[in-house]
């Protein structure tokens, strides 16, 4: 007959809160990514080019341990191009299969404020993980995007148009 054992690790508390550290240790994490639907006043979207891959992408990144999903996108925005728009609701909450080494993640993809003149002019890359900033319609831009991304950001505008949240897996539709 098989059986579980567990202990407690040195930096786990006593009493009900016991075990922490073992359970963190043992149960699956995955990883949440925290992006934004970003458009101008003419209604263009904001993509960013990385550094590190061909398809360019919504402004955003990954949510840190501890960190509330909103603050990240914040943080995001802040550092790869120096702004960053009111993060409001929530868009799509979407389900990403494994890609390119990459184990499966769930994304959320926020509203945001339509940026002003003012704030678009203070924007830049920061040079490193983003190497522009793309305004574009909705057809140009899915032309730049994963086909996964570009079904996501469909997704985004019509969550936006609709006025709910949808859920999706790889960008599609799941209602």
């Amino acid at each position: 007959m098989d059986e579980l054992v567990y202990g407690r690790l040195a930096g786990d508390p006593v009493g009900p809160g016991a075990s922490t550290y073992v359970m963190n240790s043992i149960t699956p994490r995955k990883r949440l990514i925290a992006h934004a639907l970003v458009r101008d006043a003419a209604g263009l979207i904001l993509l960013c080019e990385t550094s590190f891959k061909g398809d360019w992408e919504f402004p955003g990144g990954l949510v840190e341990p501890g960190e509330a999903p909103r603050d990240a996108c914040t943080r995001e925005m802040w550092e790869e191009m120096g702004v960053s728009p009111a993060v409001t609701g929530v868009l799509v909450v979407d389900w990403l299969r494994p890609y390119k080494g990459w184990e499966d993640a769930v994304e959320l993809v926020f509203a945001t404020a339509t940026i002003t003149a003012e704030q678009k002019a203070a924007m830049a890359p920061d040079g490193q993980e983003i190497l522009a900033l793309h305004w574009l319609d909705l057809a140009e831009a899915r032309t730049h995007m994963t086909t996964f991304g570009a079904a996501r950001l469909a997704s985004a505008m019509a969550a936006s148009q609709e006025g709910v949240t949808l859920y999706t897996e790889a960008g599609e539709r799941q209602d």
